[in-house]
């Protein structure tokens, strides 16, 4: 097959593809700036989670754990068990699973939101707004910040996906970092390697699990009264049902994180510079130069525009300047004998 020059650019493009859907999957998050308010939410990087279970009739547990990373797509593990991870270029990836005492079950795997190839889901689009310029009345009285990302869908093979949203607001909180406990995980979760229920099920109850429950994950016959969530971390579960934005059905996430950096007299975590101000030193050296440069050009033009004088002659002082090297010689002569005169020994008389 032969390639034309017209080929060529299409060709170069497709190579440089991953690294652009990279880029655009990612937020700037040490520059947000919303109705020119800047706001520096770098602190928060890396993969965070949250989580919340509930118990079902007998010894076992739904666990649904949210892993999120704001500022970068999350890094998938070196794993053959792909079906146990979102896609690539997920930022934030949703796993079920059914935990009872023999080990944990992969349920589910719904990639909630992020950058993703065109044949699975969609565009992120993320949007910032100032919790203060919210329509909500009670929104508005509250210092913050929330950010709507998409491009997941459930299940993403296939065309009949449901979209997926999620919705992050970030509440100011002076006295709180938001990074408190976000290191642990679930007390339950004991076993790391969860076997996925696709390889033993064949992949139908997980889609009739699916198809019953849509994205509303309180449909199954789990029960409120066991619903239960670490209340205490910064970073808060809220809800994952599906709702009707615009009478299109969707799944959406909801998630609160309370932290310092969305106040908007926030400091930044990144090294101060200088105010500006300078030391006694640097003022006198500063000073001290100024002084001496205004002294030769001044003391030049004025040897100029009344002597006519050139080349040396200009400077003030000229032949003291030329002489000045002579003349540091002569006192360091004089300084070495006083000092070898003033030890000890006998002198001539």
């Amino acid at each position: 097959m032969r390639f034309t020059r017209e080929d060529y650019l299409p060709l170069s493009a497709l190579l440089f593809l991953p690294t652009l859907v990279s880029a655009a999957s990612s937020i700037d998050c040490p520059n947000i700036r919303i109705n020119d308010v800047p706001y520096d939410l770098s602190a928060l990087k890396g993969a965070h989670t949250v989580f919340r279970e509930q118990k079902i009739p007998g010894e076992s547990i739904h666990n649904q754990t949210f892993t999120l990373d704001l500022c970068s797509p999350l890094i998938k593990e070196k794993s053959d068990d792909d079906l146990s991870q979102c896609k690539q270029g997920a930022n934030i990836c949703g796993v079920k699973y059914l935990i009872n005492p023999s080990g944990a079950i992969v349920d589910e795997v719904v990639s909630v939101a992020g950058q993703f190839a065109s044949s699975y889901g969609g565009h992120q689009d993320a949007k910032w707004t100032r919790l203060k310029d919210s329509d909500s009345h009670e929104d508005s009285k509250k210092d913050g910040l929330r950010l709507e990302m998409n491009g997941g869908r459930h299940p993403m093979e296939g065309s009949g996906g449901t979209p997926q949203r999620a919705l992050i607001e970030f509440i100011c909180d002076p006295d709180v970092d938001g990074l408190d406990g976000l290191g642990e995980t679930d007390p339950h979760f004991k076993s790391p390697k969860a076997k996925n229920r696709r390889d033993d099920d064949g992949g139908d109850d997980d889609n009739n699990d699916n198809e019953n429950n849509g994205g509303d994950n309180d449909g199954d016959d789990d029960s409120d009264d066991g619903d239960q969530q670490d209340d205490s971390r910064p970073l808060k579960y809220k809800s994952y049902e599906r709702e009707l934005p615009g009478g299109k059905k969707m799944d959406v996430l909801r998630l609160e994180w309370h932290t310092k950096y969305a106040c908007e007299n926030a400091e930044r975590d990144v090294p101060k510079k200088s105010n500006g101000s300078w030391g006694f030193f640097t003022w006198f050296i500063v000073v001290l130069f100024l002084s001496v440069a205004a002294y030769l050009v001044f003391g030049s033009w004025l040897n100029y525009s009344r002597y006519g004088a050139r080349g040396w002659d200009l400077l003030p002082h000229g032949d003291t300047i030329r002489d000045l090297p002579y003349l540091l010689k002569d006192w360091a002569r004089r300084a070495t004998g006083s000092l070898s005169s003033s030890r000890g020994g006998y002198s001539a008389v």
